[in-house]
């Protein structure tokens, strides 16, 4: 409970400690300024090419937590799915 109320109360960032940052990415259970962002979330293709070859994951949406784009003004990137990679780097290092 103290881990969601920190999440929900406190405004800043769970990385830099930025303050009045707005942006929490519920599924990945962080708050998180665009600067972490582009640090801490990499796009599908980039966790593709990090995976070991011999494993064949189909639904990697299903074991680590993602968001989709959160900047509506990135039309390169609307819709695109960011991993959060902290998650997907534990899993692949064991």
């Amino acid at each position: 409970e103290p881990q969601y109320a920190n999440l929900v109360f406190d405004t800043h960032c769970h990385f830099c400690l930025a303050p009045n940052v707005q942006q929490i990415y519920w599924e990945c259970r962080v708050r998180c300024c665009n600067k972490c962002f582009d640090l801490k979330f990499i796009p599908e293709f980039l966790l593709e090419q990090r995976f070991p070859k011999c494993l064949n994951i189909y639904r990697r949406d299903a074991i680590f937590p993602y968001t989709h784009n959160p900047r509506r003004h990135d039309q390169s990137k609307l819709g695109q799915i960011f991993y959060f990679f902290p998650a997907a780097d534990r899993f692949i290092k064991e």
